[in-house]
């Protein structure tokens, strides 16, 4: 329930519904996605006081909205996404730490392809457009375990 009271001056010129409605949604026209992943990890050095590994994946995320040619604009692409990591793991740290280090270091990459919205009114108040990117992340990681 939505109440509304105002009282504009004299000849302002507007006026007030009595009653104020919404509209009925909009569909979003999503559909299901597959989304296929792959990874890989080697060991790359293992000794009694560390050990290093090296990651790396690839991610394939079609996008769920269709092309916006409608009154709608939710601008999403495809992704592309390439991942590296590395991982180093100090075991061997006693006296000083009873137990053990990891520490990890990632990186990605996210290409989008371009996507043109061709809208279907030719007076659409956004009009035509095309939608493209990159996206890059990178974290770190620390991990301390105790025996």
């Amino acid at each position: 329930e939505i109440l509304l009271s105002a009282d504009p001056p004299p000849g302002f010129g507007i006026e007030i519904p009595d009653e104020i409605t919404s509209l009925p949604p909009l569909p979003l026209n999503l559909h299901d996605t597959f989304v296929p992943r792959i990874g890989v990890e080697l060991t790359a050095v293992q000794t009694t006081a560390y050990q290093l590994d090296i990651r790396a994946g690839y991610v394939y995320e079609n996008s769920p909205f269709s092309a916006q040619t409608g009154t709608l604009n939710f601008v999403d692409n495809d992704k592309h996404t390439v991942s590296l990591g590395v991982g180093l793991a100090l075991t061997d740290l006693e006296p000083t730490l009873p137990g053990s280090l990891q520490l990890d270091v990632h990186a990605l990459y996210s290409y989008l392809p371009e996507r043109a919205h061709i809208k279907e009114s030719l007076v659409d108040a956004v009009g035509d457009y095309r939608s493209n990117g990159h996206l890059v992340g990178a974290g770190v990681s620390l991990e301390v375990a105790f025996e």
